[in-house]
């Protein structure tokens, strides 16, 4: 196609040569280019490759045509597939970004988690050489899985030498994608919207050919595209026109010619060369000779090494002139050429997916395990409509049929579609006569149900699997076990007493060395020893030790893992639970699974606030927060409890109102009450004690709430607001309503809060000393009821003038409240301490310590233990420029130069000298 100069356009070249110049400083920058079709987003963007090329950039491109929704993680193909099908492993795949590389193989899978920092660890990668140009053309019809990992990098990277480019139409899907809104809103992110060319612009590119400006400029509007097309073929059609212009031409050309073109249009990101003429089914040489009469026509050119459309408009024209049997046909001559040629399974089923039913067994079972591949690469919505063309096509034999029903409904499940998802698999497992296959699906659909908080249906199912086991005759004690445990387990949210069924499993496993216990026989102490604790029965601290064994392989996406840490938690073994987590959230970053990693980050992170470990605490819901736009919503009104609570004692009460106003859709009514108290947490902490009393006898009160099962109660903060507005009666009263419902499986810190809450409330300072006392018995130095504690006993000595016992309690509490960033009560702690410090004397710990963020806090103490970035960055699922990034903010914080300065704050032994940044 003839070149022409890029006009009018001044303004948009400046702000992209702006971000390059960012980019080269170590500054990543995102530029959007949005406006209607033709104006010239990717004039622009070839401007923009051809500008960083000449700087020494590294570019890469991905472009998204009407067809590519039909390929999940699109944008991986583009920007890493030609790397990834190399025999020899490249650079860019190293560390975690390997799994890119077994990805687009085919021979690895990954959900979203796991892929989005898989994909951070390659893109952050690529500027270590110089600095790189990522190119995104057409957004609009990127897939669902492109476009979620495109704001997901943009969001993440900040510091890297990268500029990302992106054009897109505007689109009513887009703009209603929140993580789309925030993308444009970014700091870092700019937005070109250029405008249609002027007369006299038109006039410029009009005066080669002799074309009448005027009459260009009056039928395209000053559309860059429309322009031209009117130049080159006549001005007598206006744009409405061009599609049937477009097709006018393809009419004209030769049959071989015509099927080069149609056939690469549904290939529009390209096809090579020799699979192009496979397709078509002519020689090579023969595609050679017609390529030049097809890019003279503008229909058609050689990009790099491929073939492709020369422009979207061009594509949108052919497609609508083809018959709906001819684009089937055309896209099942494709993918039997990539078949043959050995292309990876995701591209051809792409193109099996659009053809139509003809019983073909190779067709169906490829899009079979194309559909498994999606499903367990985190895009369940392609996988369901995959599973859905498979079954449409047809099974080889009806067990294949039954599994791909059953493949469908986890698809449709993990995709939103909770109610036609459970059907199938209801379905797939009633159908099927072998008893342990039915009993093996009823008991998927229970833990699915489950970890989405559906305890009816979970209950349904495994009582079904239940069914199942008792009429298959070689059962073996460990998968009859299990399901009791599973049944029990989900029960539990109703009642708190355990089966008598499984007292009798208890007895018969106690009676035999801890050392034969399989992970079913853990599952079923672990039940029992919670069901024990919620009823106050108490004797399961013996039972709860024994379910911990070692972590099964997938165990974060199994309900009895939280069971486990339920029961150990209930015993106070907070360490034991803690480590369990630990080993869960490794489990779920191993396997990628966005369920298991969100409720493994959620359990971990709730433990930690309510131990008084905040900034772990954090970092964990914080993690279970952003996995929650990947679609983890799993005791998501809990995770809100948390998150404020520990946003609340952490200073950061902005921060606590933003998450208490999230909203947790549906959910369970048992959980309604503790997203509730969350809102009531934040009411307080704000001062609004007026409108939190409102609230709760509005809101709280009268409802039924699964609180008091996480050991909390909103009772208290409600009696801190009654004493706020000066109601001290009342707020005893609510107080000693706390206290007097307490469940006897209150855990010791639960019931430290009611002691330093009551404390708080007595005038006689004999009896508060003794609540405080009382508190500090039950509780050790890493609560944060044990720092209120101290605090309130530096409060209460102080008042007496023993200024040594003061200064000793205030300073404990003041190295709790450092240590965890807990800054209210640092304040607290230090204008007590101060009080009573000499002049001149120095108040330890560093304080500086404090403000420091969560992430900023844990990677300081992974540099201070002497592990290099690199390590870090692995072990905190962020990359290498992340962690420089904290620790550049650490230093700046703390005013140090070096990791043995940071050392000495942290009272870390580092292995490491000391280094600098």
């Amino acid at each position: 196609m003839p070149d022409r100069p890029l006009l009018e356009r001044a303004a948009e070249l400046a702000a992209l040569d702006a971000a390059l110049d960012g980019a080269e400083t170590g500054s990543t920058r995102t530029v959007v280019v949005r406006g209607e079709p033709g104006i010239g987003k990717s004039s622009l963007l070839a401007e923009a490759a051809s500008a960083a090329s000449a700087r020494g950039f590294e570019v890469r491109r991905a472009v998204f045509t009407v067809l590519s929704a039909q390929t999940p993680h699109g944008l991986l193909w583009e920007w890493f597939g030609a790397e990834a099908l190399d025999d020899e492993s490249a650079s860019v795949f190293d560390g975690p970004a390997e799994l890119l590389r077994g990805l687009l193989r085919g021979e690895r899978v990954a959900e979203s988690v796991a892929l989005a920092y898989a994909a951070q660890w390659a893109v952050s990668g690529l500027d270590e050489a110089r600095p790189v140009l990522l190119l995104v053309d057409d957004l609009q019809w990127a897939d669902e899985a492109s476009r979620r990992l495109l704001t997901t990098l943009v969001a993440r990277l900040t510091t890297d030498r990268i500029v990302i480019l992106i054009a897109t139409r505007p689109d009513p899907a887009l703009d209603a994608d929140p993580a789309v809104a925030a993308m444009l809103a970014g700091a870092h992110t700019s937005l070109l919207e250029p405008s249609p060319l002027s007369l006299d612009a038109v006039g410029a590119l009009a005066a080669r050919s002799g074309a009448d400006a005027e009459r260009v400029f009056a039928a395209s509007g000053g559309v860059p595209f429309y322009v031209r097309e009117l130049i080159d073929h006549g001005p007598e059609s206006g744009p409405a026109r061009i599609r049937e212009g477009l097709r006018g031409r393809l009419a004209a050309l030769p049959a071989d010619a015509r099927a080069v073109v149609e056939t690469a249009v549904v290939v529009p990101e390209g096809l090579a060369p020799t699979l192009l003429a496979d397709a078509v089914g002519i020689a090579d040489a023969r595609l050679a000779e017609l390529l030049t009469q097809l890019d003279a026509a503008g229909l058609v050119e050689r990009r790099d090494d491929v073939v492709a459309p020369v422009h979207p408009i061009v594509v949108e024209g052919v497609v609508a002139s083809l018959a709906p049997d001819r684009l089937a046909q055309l896209h099942a001559q494709v993918a039997d050429a990539l078949r043959e040629a050995g292309a990876p399974l995701p591209s051809i089923a792409a193109h099996d997916l659009e053809t139509i039913p003809a019983g073909d067994p190779r067709r169906a079972a490829s899009l079979a395990d194309a559909a498994r591949l999606a499903l367990d690469a985190g895009t369940p919505g392609m996988a369901a409509r995959l599973f859905a063309r498979a079954r449409a096509e047809g099974a080889l034999t009806e067990l294949a049929a039954s599994q791909w029903v059953f493949d469908e409904g986890r698809a449709r499940v993990m995709a939103g579609e909770s109610e036609a998802g459970l059907a199938l698999i209801r379905a797939a497992a009633r159908e099927v006569d072998n008893p342990r296959v039915r009993a093996e699906r009823f008991l998927e659909l229970g833990d699915a149900a489950y970890m989405t908080n559906d305890f009816a249906t979970a209950g349904e199912a495994y009582t079904a699997a239940r069914g199942a086991i008792s009429a298959t005759s070689d059962v073996s004690d460990a998968e009859r076990r299990l399901v009791l445990a599973k049944v029990a387990a989900n029960e539990l949210a109703f009642s708190s007493e355990p089966m008598g069924a499984l007292l009798a499993e208890v007895a018969q496993i106690e009676g035999r060395p801890p050392s034969d216990d399989t992970d079913a026989e853990r599952a079923v102490l672990a039940v029992v020893a919670l069901a024990l604790s919620f009823s106050g029965a108490g004797g399961g601290e013996h039972l709860a030790r024994r379910s911990r064994g070692s972590f099964p392989e997938g165990g974060a996406d199994d309900p009895i893992t939280y069971v486990v840490s339920g029961a150990l938690n209930c015993y106070g073994f907070v360490d034991e639970a803690e480590e369990w987590l630990s080993a869960a959230v490794a489990d779920a970053r191993d396997s990628g699974s966005v369920q298991g990693f969100g409720t493994a980050s959620y359990a971990r992170g709730a433990l930690r606030i309510a131990y008084g470990r905040l900034r772990g605490g954090l970092a964990d819901l914080e993690s279970a927060r952003s996995t929650s736009e990947l679609g983890w919503r799993t005791y998501f009104p809990a995770m809100q409890y948390y998150l404020v609570k520990g946003y609340v004692r952490t200073g950061e009460v902005p921060l606590a109102g933003e998450v208490a106003a999230l909203d947790a859709g549906p959910q369970p009514t048992m959980f309604v009450g503790i997203g509730l108290a969350a809102r009531l947490l934040h009411l307080v902490a704000a001062g609004e004690h007026r409108a939190a009393i409102d609230f709760a006898e509005e809101h709280i009160v009268r409802h039924e709430s699964v609180i008091p099962m996480f050991g909390e109660d909103w009772r208290p903060p409600l009696a801190e607001a009654y004493a706020g507005v000066g109601d001290v009666a009342r707020a005893r009263e609510v107080l000693g309503e706390a206290i007097s419902m307490a469940p006897a499986s209150l855990p010791a810190h639960g019931r430290a809060a009611l002691y330093v809450a009551s404390a708080r409330l007595d005038d006689d300072a004999d009896s508060a000393e003794q609540l405080y006392r009382l508190a500090l018995d039950l509780v050790d130095a890493r609560h944060y009821q044990w720092a209120e504690a101290q605090l309130g006993l530096a409060q209460v000595q102080l008042a007496r003038g023993q200024r040594e016992a003061a200064r000793r309690h205030a300073r404990e509490a003041f190295q709790y409240a450092v240590r965890e960033g807990a800054r209210p009560l640092a304040v607290q702690a230090r204008s007590v301490a101060a009080r009573v410090t000499s002049p001149g004397e120095i108040l330890p710990p560093d304080e500086r310590l404090a403000l420091l963020s969560p992430s900023e806090f844990r990677i300081a103490e992974a540099a201070a233990r002497g592990e290099r970035n690199r390590e870090i960055a692995r072990s905190q699922f962020v990359t290498v420029k992340t962690v420089e990034f904290h620790l550049g903010n650490v230093y700046r914080k703390l005013g140090i130069r070096s990791r043995t300065e940071l050392t000495s704050i942290l009272g870390v032994a580092s292995q490491a000298d000391a280094a600098e940044l």
